[in-house]
């Protein structure tokens, strides 16, 4: 409590003295020549600004100019380079201000490098923007300075800031001001230019990468297969989680697979099984792709899905309703979860951890980002949920290519899938109509200039079948993966909207074999061999 009466006291002391006496500053003489570093000629027109400032009477005594207020005064060079500032008074602005010192000097002309000087430091050294090696001994009187030429490749915006932070505080700086704007309007120009150049750049990298993941594709020949989950499996859950992955199943199946000539497979992820615990479940992908590479299959997986049940749950799942089309099969997240942007950190994390753990694996073709956006969800409610997965995904850098399949054209859907379409680096399509529909949407499609995949075909009752649309999809280089391959709990051999309890039709939906690998159609299985073995 001594210390602050005596500190208060001291203060109104001070105060008293100043508001009696007064107090102000004095500059003393300052004088200087300014030369061109390489010519050595005396330079004229140059701006020598200098400014002083007053401490606050609580702050330390090195903290030159911080507290109180300064003052700034600037002279042009004569012919002979020189300048001259006379003795001048400053006088005080507030009764706490005290300690008047020199804070910084500041040596301008336009088509040099700034020589500044802060005065507060001790040695009282320059420092030339671009050249870190030059030094010069600043003094008071004669001060001798050398401009160098400005070194092109420097920053012309780092060098403003550079001279405008030095004279941050000054309130008379109008020469110098005016010696600054070319080069304020040069370091303008090159922001400019530099954003030119780092977005030709990115571009440039995108459409490498573009090409890179292009040729990916093109390696592996044309894409034949089908959407693929085992026949024991009602959906991904069951398909994937560690009690119910079925790999005996999956080689047994994916072996009559190879047998017709498949060479690709779709196949659904869900982001549940790997938040319960993502080493395992990456492990089980892994052992996947390694059954797929030995029937000389590629995967395309399926990370998000917008289709049928919204309510997905770990641990033992439904029993398939009879003669219901994909009684069980689950959005991916769940309805709700959408929306939900508290989760959107566990799902940016699925992503990454999958793209980045697979993105250079030669099994896997490409990464359909999301089925169907817009099945369940309205346009609009599901684009920002969307577009935040491209970013994820993005961000992850695979070296495989990405998708989103188109599936709708509505009007309410046109935003969706030109964002859809812009982010696909192999377009890919799902088509489930006659034979001339499918030859209008491969038209449209090519015309982009990028591989096509029909991700989804195969509805026998609506025409589209492997008789007429396989070879024409092989004609036009066109990818072909149709819908399912064994008949099992996922019971899609029944159309969309089939009732409960509904007999075995006639035609089947979708599908290629039964349990015990016989065909549903034998002529249809040489047919399809035809296409994909020659």
């Amino acid at each position: 409590m001594k210390k602050v009466i005596t500190a208060f006291t001291a203060i109104l002391i001070y105060g008293g003295v100043c508001l009696l006496c007064g107090c102000a500053g004095h500059t003393g003489f300052r004088s200087g020549q300014v030369f061109d570093a390489v010519t050595g000629k005396p330079i004229e027109g140059a701006v020598a600004h200098y400014t002083w400032g007053f401490n606050g009477i609580l702050e330390d005594a090195e903290c030159v100019g911080v507290g109180g207020h300064v003052e700034s005064f600037e002279i042009l060079t004569d012919k002979d380079g020189k300048y001259f500032f006379p003795d001048m008074t400053v006088e005080r602005k507030d009764w706490w201000e005290w300690g008047f010192h020199p804070r910084n000097v500041i040596i301008y002309r336009d088509g040099y490098a700034a020589y500044i000087v802060d005065l507060s430091r001790v040695d009282s050294v320059s420092k030339l923007f671009g050249y870190p090696d030059v030094n010069q001994i600043y003094q008071h009187k004669n001060n001798i300075v050398k401009l160098y030429h400005w070194k092109e490749g420097e920053s012309h915006d780092k060098h403003v800031h550079r001279i405008e932070n030095a004279g941050l505080y000054s309130h008379h700086r109008e020469l110098l001001e005016r010696e600054l704007e070319p080069e304020q309007k040069r370091a303008r120009e090159q922001i400019l230019n530099d954003r030119r150049e780092a977005e030709n750049k990115r571009e440039e990298e995108k459409k490498r990468a573009k090409e890179q993941k292009i040729a990916w594709y093109n390696e592996a020949g044309w894409p034949v297969g089908c959407n693929f989950i085992p026949s024991t499996a009602i959906n991904q859950l069951e398909m994937w989680q560690k009690d119910t992955y079925d790999p005996n199943t999956i080689d047994r199946e994916l072996g009559w697979a190879e047998q017709i000539g498949f060479n690709t497979v779709r196949v659904y992820l869900h982001y549940l099984v790997w938040q319960e615990d993502p080493n395992s479940f990456k492990g089980r992908v892994d052992d996947f792709l390694g059954i797929c590479a030995r029937h000389k299959i590629r995967v395309m997986f399926v990370l998000f899905d917008d289709c049928w049940n919204g309510n997905a749950r770990l641990g033992k799942q439904p029993a398939p309703k009879p003669g219901v089309h994909n009684s069980g099969w689950l959005q991916c997240p769940r309805y709700a979860e959408v929306n939900d942007v508290s989760k959107f950190p566990v799902f940016e994390k699925y992503v990454d951890d999958l793209l980045r753990y697979f993105g250079k694996d030669e099994r896997v073709l490409v990464w359909d980002l999301y089925n169907e956006p817009g099945a369940s969800h309205r346009p609009e409610v599901i684009f920002p949920f969307l577009q935040k997965v491209v970013e994820w995904a993005r961000n992850a850098k695979p070296t495989q290519p990405m998708t989103i399949g188109v599936w709708k054209w509505d009007p309410n859907f046109s935003g969706l899938n030109e964002f859809q379409l812009a982010n696909s680096e192999v377009i890919s399509f799902h088509n489930y109509s006659g034979l001339e529909v499918m030859k209008k949407d491969i038209e449209k499609y090519k015309s982009l200039g990028r591989p096509v995949i029909c991700t989804e075909y195969i509805a026998r009752g609506a025409g589209s079948r492997f008789e007429t649309h396989l070879p024409l999809l092989k004609s036009e280089n066109v990818g072909a993966i149709n819908w399912g391959l064994v008949y099992g709990k996922t019971q899609t051999i029944f159309p969309w909207g089939s009732p409960l309890n509904a007999p075995e039709p006639n035609v089947w939906h979708h599908d290629i074999f039964r349990r015990d690998g016989s065909p549903f159609d034998k002529k249809e299985i040489e047919a399809i061999k035809k296409l994909t073995k020659n």
